[in-house]
């Protein structure tokens, strides 16, 4: 180890931010760790301040040399302390046939549905009904609900579904 030369100080670590960042990045695998490359960094500045009074560099270079290897070091623990995670199509698994949970779900959601629709107004439901149920063009729609243009059949569609929603989620 040699003396640290009086160029080198704790506030020569921001020099070589964008150099430790850039090493980070290029070792953190993407999606395997919750780390940031900034993370990365951070955790190891701090640890070499902590230990700064002891450390001697020659030069730049030599500390330059030191950050890089403990950012490598910093990342491939973060690797190795990151679950394993393993990338399954879940397509696969999933049957063409309806299995009885799914019976069981619609039935419910129809049931709901149609509770909720018996509480709003009867403008509302066939406004509703129209636009969801028979795809009507808001043009149609108007035409068959008696609104003046397709602008307000629109506005009225807007609301209905709006209070269909809220009755949905009480």
């Amino acid at each position: 180890m040699m003396d640290s030369t009086p160029a080198l100080s704790p506030d020569s670590l921001q020099r070589h931010y964008p150099f430790l960042r850039r090493v980070a990045r290029q070792h953190l695998d993407v999606g395997l760790t919750d780390l940031d490359p900034d993370d990365v960094v951070q955790d190891v500045v701090l640890r070499v301040l902590r230990r700064w009074p002891l450390l001697r560099f020659g030069d730049e270079r030599a500390l330059a040399g030191y950050l890089h290897r403990a950012v490598v070091n910093r990342a491939r623990d973060a690797r190795r302390a990151a679950p394993r995670r393993v990338a399954a199509d879940l397509d696969v698994f999933h049957s063409p046939r309806p299995t009885a949970l799914d019976g069981l779900l619609s039935d419910e959601w129809r049931r709901r549905a149609a509770q909720a629709l018996r509480q709003l107004r009867a403008g509302d439901r066939r406004v509703v009904v129209g636009r969801v149920v028979a795809s009507l063009s808001f043009g149609e729609l108007a035409a068959r609900t008696g609104h003046p243009s397709a602008d307000a059949a629109r506005k009225a569609t807007t609301r209905a579904l709006g209070r269909l929603r809220r009755h949905l989620t009480d």
